[in-house]
């Protein structure tokens, strides 16, 4: 795998401290390795990975995937409560009859 030093000087076409295997990828065509730096890097991280690593990283990502659904969640719920209180602020005025109108709370 590469690292991000690599990485940020084939992007920039730099390959004057580059290793000879990246050097020669960049002048066969430098789209290409720039390709290659984007192809899929989680299944090469895999490959390289052990039983425990791989397990930390899966666990990791469910609770990553827990904290978004929490952070959604909350937003949702945050959205809801200011909605009602803007509600309880401002209620609804029927203009025919001119009385207020407020939502059952059932």
């Amino acid at each position: 795998m590469l690292s991000t030093k690599e990485k940020v000087k084939i992007l920039l076409g730099s390959d004057k401290d580059l290793p000879e295997h990246l050097r020669f990828m960049m002048r066969e065509d430098p789209g290409d390795a720039k390709a290659n730096l984007d192809e899929n890097p989680v299944v090469k991280d895999s490959e390289s990975m052990t039983k425990e690593e791989k397990k930390m990283a899966k666990l990791a990502e469910k609770q990553r995937k827990k904290e978004l659904k929490l952070i959604e969640a909350m937003a949702d719920e945050e959205k809801r409560r200011k909605a009602e209180e803007f509600e309880r602020a401002n209620p609804k005025i029927n203009h025919q009859t001119k009385s207020v109108k407020r939502k059952s709370i059932f």
